[in-house]
């Protein structure tokens, strides 16, 4: 980690990708915490808020062109006529998708084709949302995890979120 020293008592992160400092602090460890609670990724080196989401753009992209099923999830779920409501975009189509957030259909494309980070007893598939699906769905921002089953012929889901 690499840091600037404006006095002998003042320190700032700065970003491994563009060279932007971070907030200053009286020692290197409060420099850090700062810059943390600015949102900086500190994982891997340290990443101004810009360098990370430009980042995560980069990675959703090469798993769009490198992952075939997710790629396919993707364009499924782009498949479908849009319609925003409220910030988010919904879903215009069959009966048994209509009215659902975008994301649901790529999901649901997922668990057709057997990929879940879990599967319960009773068929619904449950999915951690990963950085990279929140930089191709941002309405996805809030949420933490998707549960996606099917009940008499309809696609279902629920949402857990962040706070």
């Amino acid at each position: 980690m690499h840091y600037d020293e404006r006095t002998q008592k003042e320190y700032a992160i700065i970003c491994n990708r563009c060279g932007k400092r971070g907030p200053w602090g009286l020692s290197k460890q409060e420099a850090k915490e700062l810059a943390e609670q600015d949102g900086w990724q500190m994982k891997d080196g340290p990443l101004c808020p810009e360098c990370r989401l430009r980042e995560e753009q980069e990675i959703a992209i090469y798993n769009l062109r490198v992952d075939p099923l997710v790629r396919e999830a993707y364009q499924y779920a782009q498949s479908f006529q849009k319609e925003h409501q409220d910030g988010r975009t919904y879903v215009r189509g069959p009966a048994e998708v209509d009215g659902l957030p975008i994301y649901i259909l790529y999901f649901w494309y997922l668990a057709q084709h057997g990929e879940a980070d879990y599967h319960s007893l009773d068929g619904v598939a449950v999915y951690k949302v990963k950085e990279v699906e929140r930089t191709l769905f941002p309405d996805l921002r809030r949420v933490s995890e998707v549960a996606i089953w099917e009940e008499n012929g309809f696609v279902r889901y629920s949402e857990s979120c962040r706070v």
